[in-house]
């Protein structure tokens, strides 16, 4: 799912406190960045380029942060809203609502990658279990097998 911003501004460094002079074209920006950022982030999610991923992280969270001023800076004003031109306000719930659009996308990039992620090491887990429960013959013509064996083995499942 690609979504085009054709907004020409590019993000830039504001730190929080700057935000109480609100620029409406620079949170724009920011949204079409962080849109473009995680489209990009959900095509490695759906290509399992799971590594390609990191590289993106820096960026995605310093467009993050500074969303999220943006928001507590309307949330503290909800006037700087209500006192811009209906023309960009409308332009920008509509790309609220790609932006949104784009995050559920990548939520479910995100859940499916991980389930994928979860199949792969249960298989691993059976198929280690599943060699150590191969009965071994003596010369005596007895199996070495005693019982069922248990495997001891973790994973972090915060990925």
């Amino acid at each position: 799912m690609q979504h085009s911003f054709s907004h020409g501004a590019t993000p830039r460094q504001v730190p929080p406190a700057a935000l109480l002079m609100f620029d409406v074209e620079d949170l724009m920006a920011t949204t079409v960045r962080l849109s473009q950022v995680m489209e990009r982030e959900s095509g490695y999610l759906a290509e399992m380029k799971i590594t390609e991923i990191l590289p993106l992280q820096p960026e995605k969270l310093e467009l993050t942060q500074k969303l999220e001023a943006y928001q507590a800076a309307v949330r503290a004003r909800p006037e700087l809203v209500r006192e811009m031109p209906e023309t960009v306000r409308e332009k920008l719930l509509q790309m609220m609502d790609q932006f949104g659009q784009i995050m559920a996308d990548h939520v479910r990039r995100i859940t499916v990658a991980r389930q994928v992620n979860s199949n792969v090491v249960q298989a691993i887990f059976d198929s280690i279990a599943e060699q150590q429960q191969l009965p071994t013959y003596t010369r005596e013509g007895t199996s070495g097998l005693t019982g069922s064996s248990a495997i001891s083995f973790s994973y972090n499942q915060k990925a």
